[in-house]
């Protein structure tokens, strides 16, 4: 925290006070556990509604929390950590009453280290990034929607270019008078300002200074993508910001943050397919549709962003687990994990995840992913079945990981799509359906979707081996083994 910051601060000058000369001259500059090199939004107006800010850096660890500094008081936010490089943190409404600068830190608690023989001191915070809360009247940027929701990427040509039209507020174009120019609202893409290309010896994506921004008014502008942002699949930060106006020159910042799909080929083309496939299973409200724990505690969900009650960011859905503390001993902290995390425990999962289950304690997750970073190994790319163990409630020592169930009998991966997984009350069955015919020994016993049942073997007696088993749904066959 950066009260301890100070108070380390603090005794190192006492320190030295009595004489740094002769003591401690190995220990040097306290340096930080992780750094803060951007937040989005940079500032909100006074007065606003809850929103979730998104902290980017590095080194960020899964107990990582953001701190919101003001006037000597600080208040640890609700905070979900995406991967090592990015956090997610809910900022209440009451944070901003009144307007003022806010500092945003982030705490990792257990990382300091002291070892003045070898000149280590590390602080368990991070560097300080000033958070503005402005009075409204300074106009901070709002994005609403971005149309098309996505653009074609991925081995396109440079020349190509993507014509983005946004809506939202706060919007305001640059002015020309006598030989002076002020600027306006400027679209940023990952962080940097969106300028137009030009070819440059053999560089054909020199950046010029010139922008593509063209406000046409205080709820909407354009911008021209160019084709040298489009050659790699991702999900692309899209913001608008607005620089300082006025003598002296006030308000200005980062408007939220809009994930923007570049080039979704890959997964989103093969999850049309599989669910196109696997319609009698499986349906767009279906997938997208929560499920709560036996004792109400947990909820499971699918979302783009931890809390999207407040945030309208689209982008890869993902499956995350609520725990709103109900029938929770006292001093518990109602929080949100990230389930559909990729094998690395911080990276985020490169493909959709939908379909959630989870088990009667809250601790087992089962979901459909067409990620193919979740579990090692990868994926088939038709869409499969994952489940998560949480470690909620599991005795000290257990390690949270993903496992991939819809495999074959020879631990090959499936040769088909599987779709709708619905988990046992103890964690230790599921059930699914899939269009495989690779999941069991000699192949499927009937041509179509099949329903198949993996056993976990959680809590079974030692020896129990996972295994799956495809379930007849017919009155008049025999009962499957």
């Amino acid at each position: 925290m950066l009260r301890r910051w100070i108070l380390l601060l603090g005794v190192a000058a006492a320190v030295c006070a009595a004489g740094c000369n002769d003591f401690n001259t190995t220990l040097g500059t306290p340096s930080f556990s992780s750094t803060i090199s951007f937040l989005s939004p940079s500032g909100a107006n006074a007065g606003g509604g809850a929103f979730t800010l998104t902290v980017e850096g590095n080194s960020f660890a899964s107990n990582s929390v953001v701190e919101w500094s003001v006037g000597g008081t600080t208040t640890v936010l609700t905070t979900t950590a995406i991967n090592s490089t990015e956090l997610a943190a809910q900022v209440p409404s009451a944070l901003l009453a009144t307007a003022g600068t806010v500092n945003i830190l982030v705490d990792t608690p257990g990382t300091a280290q002291s070892n003045p023989s070898q000149g280590i001191n590390v602080i368990e915070t991070s560097n300080v990034i000033q958070f503005v809360v402005q009075a409204a009247s300074a106009g901070l940027p709002t994005i609403t929607l971005v149309s098309p929701a996505s653009a074609t990427g991925g081995n396109v040509s440079t020349s190509q270019s993507a014509t983005l039209t946004i809506s939202g507020t706060g919007f305001f174009p640059a002015v020309t008078s006598g030989n002076s120019q002020t600027t306006g609202s400027l679209v940023y893409w990952n962080g940097s300002p969106v300028v137009t290309y030009a070819p440059s010896g053999q560089n054909p994506c020199a950046p010029t200074t010139t922008t593509t921004t063209s406000v046409t008014s205080a709820t909407s502008l354009t911008v021209v993508v160019s084709g040298c942002l489009l050659q790699t699949a991702e999900t692309a930060r899209i913001t608008v910001f607005n620089p300082a106006t006025g003598t002296p020159a006030t308000g200005g910042g980062s408007s939220n943050t809009w994930l923007y799909t570049v080039g979704g080929a890959g997964n989103n083309a093969r999850k049309a397919t599989s669910l196109s496939l696997a319609s009698a299973f499986s349906s767009a409200a279906g997938s997208l549709a929560p499920a709560i724990s036996a004792s109400t505690r947990y909820l499971a969900f699918v979302a783009p962003v931890p809390d999207p009650t407040i945030d309208a960011s689209t982008g890869t859905d993902n499956v995350y687990v609520r725990d709103n503390c109900a029938g929770a001993p006292a001093g518990c902290t109602p929080s949100t994990s990230l389930i559909s995390v990729a094998a690395d425990g911080f990276s985020a999962a490169d493909g959709d995840s939908e379909s959630p289950s989870i088990s009667a304690d809250g601790r087992y997750v089962t979901f459909l992913s067409f990620a193919d970073n979740l579990a090692a190994g990868g994926s088939s790319g038709f869409g499969d079945i994952f489940v998560r163990d949480t470690c909620t409630g599991a005795p000290a020592g257990c390690t949270p990981a993903t496992s991939l169930i819809s495999v074959a009998a020879d631990g090959a991966l499936a040769n088909g799509p599987s779709t709708t997984p619905s988990i046992s009350a103890t964690g230790r069955y599921v059930v699914f359906s899939s269009l495989a015919t690779n999941l069991i020994s000699g192949g499927a016993a009937s041509a179509g979707p099949a329903i198949y049942l993996r056993d976990l073997c959680v809590g079974a007696a030692a020896g129990c081996q996972p295994e799956t088993i495809q379930l007849s749904v017919s009155t008049s066959a025999a009962a499957s083994p």
